[in-house]
């Protein structure tokens, strides 16, 4: 028994050893510091320029239309020429071009015969050696014909379609007719429909230019180069005439009585609307008198501008008080 305590007197100093070599944890260490930035990397090359452009000066040239023959007969220049196709030359592609004649100053139908002229009793005028007086831009009439025609479908969705004219002459001339479409879409006069649209209930039309058909499905059309009111009154002569060739060529329409001709009575925006195939003509007062050259409807069918066919002019917005009705506003 007195052998072994000098064995467990070792062991506990072994113990004791153990414990005190088994130390606190220690603080932790200072953060290093920043680390030097990189170095930048190599710039790329440069990109390839790209392809110059078209000079836009000779893209017009690119198109070439096929020469037509110089008109040297009376008949050949108050005819239609045009050229038979147009070539592409980029890509070749040859167009074909071409038109229909519908109809001309002078057919006849129905009785009528489109563009003739005719005065305050819806009676046809004649010119000074008592030929037609015919607005076509070619004879006696005081000016330069046909200037504007709308195609409308019937209101009524029967399916018809109708052709109002204007004709831009001093005295004003409009017609309408029917037309008929074949299954490929082409065009033809219905015969036995053309009529003329009297301006008589409001004095007669004056210089029909530009027009427009209407989002409601009508023609608007225009009376441009108003009388002048002050020019007329200062150059009055007791027969009703101003030494104006212009102006004294509506003396024609009220039968040769000058005095019968007003200058407010012109300069205003005419409309036709086509009732069950009937013409039903109105001026638009409200509208303004000056030289309209074309009244355009905005799409909300109340706004509309008017352009001043002249130099250094204005152009005029007007705002109706009720869509599709240009009466007021």
């Amino acid at each position: 028994m007195e052998m072994r305590k000098p064995m467990m007197v070792m062991m506990s100093v072994a113990v004791a050893t153990a414990l005190f070599m088994s130390g606190c944890e220690g603080e932790d260490g200072t953060t290093g510091a920043v680390g030097i930035d990189g170095l930048d990397g190599v710039a790329g090359l440069d990109g390839t320029d790209g392809l110059d452009g078209e000079d836009a000066s000779k893209l017009a040239s690119k198109l070439q239309f096929e020469e037509i023959a110089v008109p040297v007969t009376d008949a050949e220049k108050a005819g239609i020429n045009a050229s038979a196709k147009a070539t592409n030359l980029l890509n070749g592609y040859e167009n074909v071009v071409g038109f229909t004649k519908l109809m001309a100053t002078s057919y006849a139908d129905n009785n009528e015969t489109y563009g003739l002229i005719k005065d305050y009793m819806d009676q046809p005028l004649t010119f000074a050696d008592g030929s037609p007086y015919i607005c076509n831009g070619t004879n006696a009439g005081v000016g330069s014909g046909l200037d504007y025609v709308s195609f409308l479908n019937s209101p009524e969705g029967n399916g018809k379609m109708y052709m109002v004219s204007q004709f831009e002459c001093e005295i004003g001339g409009m017609y309408i007719n029917e037309m008929e479409q074949d299954s490929a879409g082409a065009l033809t006069p219905k015969p036995g429909t053309l009529k003329f649209i009297s301006q008589a209930a409001e004095h007669g039309g004056w210089v029909h230019c530009a027009g427009m058909k209407t989002p409601w499905e009508s023609h608007l059309g225009s009376e441009e180069y108003e009388p002048d009111a002050r020019s007329v009154e200062d150059s009055l002569l007791p027969d009703g005439t101003t030494g104006n060739a212009y102006y004294d060529e509506l003396a024609k329409y009220f039968g040769g009585d000058a005095n019968k001709s007003n200058p407010y009575y012109w300069g205003w925006t005419p409309e036709v609307k086509v009732v069950s195939g009937e013409a039903q003509y109105a001026k638009h007062y409200s509208m303004g008198r000056f030289s309209h050259e074309l009244s355009y409807v905005m799409p909300d069918n109340k706004t509309v501008y008017g352009t001043d066919d002249g130099t250094n002019v204005v152009i005029f917005m007007y705002i109706a008080d009720t869509e599709e009705d240009l009466s007021a506003g």
